[in-house]
């Protein structure tokens, strides 16, 4: 008699969106990571719209170049989902978009914060 095998335990997607799936792998394969608001500037303002996990040391996004100037994200919460990317995709034009996916975010406007107020 064979016995059947014990189900597989199910796999967590966080996105469909493909390649932009933000799967949380080791930080070894993405370099150092910290959780980060994540803000737009917009008419001279500078508006906090999400928030997210940065990963420095990171050159490479969607096996693109990243400019020095800007950094690889992943957004994990959305506050202001209507807000325009600054760096739209053919997938993610807005922030409501871009949960859990891999986005290019500008240095500048990227904030590390302790990772012990979320997440």
């Amino acid at each position: 008699m064979v016995e059947d095998e014990p189900p597989s335990p199910p796999i967590k997607k966080l996105s469909t969106k493909g390649s932009c799936s933000a799967v949380d792998l080791s930080e070894d394969e993405f370099g150092s990571t910290s959780q980060c608001e994540l803000y737009v500037e917009c008419n001279s303002l500078t508006r906090f719209v999400a928030l997210g996990k940065c990963y420095e040391g990171v050159t490479m996004l969607h096996n693109v170049p990243l400019p020095s100037n800007f950094m690889k994200v992943t957004v994990k919460k959305v506050l202001y989902g209507d807000v325009v990317v600054l760096v739209p995709t053919s997938e993610v034009t807005i922030v409501a978009e871009a949960l859990h996916t891999f986005v290019a975010w500008p240095r500048h406007l990227v904030k590390p914060i302790d990772s012990t107020v979320f997440l």
